[in-house]
């Protein structure tokens, strides 16, 4: 049973570092293009967010697999969700590191942008909500005085999607156990 652990442990770091470059790459990239066009409403794009969901949850999903593949005889629930959540927390690490670096260290006037950008979005959205006009101020002063691209802010955010990552795992690995199995 150790080495049971031991190999699921390998694989999901192995699948979780490919996922944070991954990821890593697409937050370059998206900077990129963001700079170049003058443009970050890409950077806090729903469909961007969305998009990244997407990604996680099917590369860890893909991580609980190859563990699944790997010891075939019997994957309990635990091994399956450890597969997943292993993988989502090393990428994710990777991506919230990154990110912080990038908008807090190396480029903090885009970071500035960005968080402009978001007011914008709050103040909007908001509005179109019929919000009273003290409320949507009070939300943009909030953004500004707790400004996203903290390390603190960036590592709440790393925790918080801990969390709500849990839920996709739950799901993968009640698929794939194979003990009294759902899917075969």
């Amino acid at each position: 049973m150790p080495k049971l652990k031991e190999n699921i442990r390998k694989i999901s770091s192995k699948q979780g570092l490919y996922l944070g470059i991954a990821l890593l790459v697409i937050n370059i990239g998206v900077y990129l293009y963001s700079n170049f066009t003058h443009n970050w409403v890409p950077m806090i794009s729903q469909w961007y967010q969305f998009s990244k969901f997407l990604i996680i949850t099917g590369f860890a999903a893909f991580t609980a697999v190859l563990c699944r593949k790997a010891n075939m005889k019997s994957f309990s629930f635990q091994e399956g969700f450890s597969g997943f959540f292993i993988a989502v927390a090393i990428g994710l690490g990777i991506y919230t590191l990154s990110n912080w670096l990038l908008l807090d260290i190396f480029d903090p006037d885009a970071g500035q942008i960005v968080t402009n950008e978001s007011a914008k979005l709050i103040e909007d959205r908001l509005g179109k909500m019929e919000q009273k006009p003290e409320k949507i101020e009070e939300a943009i002063q909030q953004l500004y005085d707790n400004p996203p691209f903290t390390f603190k802010n960036q590592f709440l955010g790393y925790l918080y999607n801990l969390v709500l990552y849990c839920l996709p795992a739950i799901l993968v690995a009640l698929l794939l156990k194979t003990k009294k199995p759902i899917v075969k």
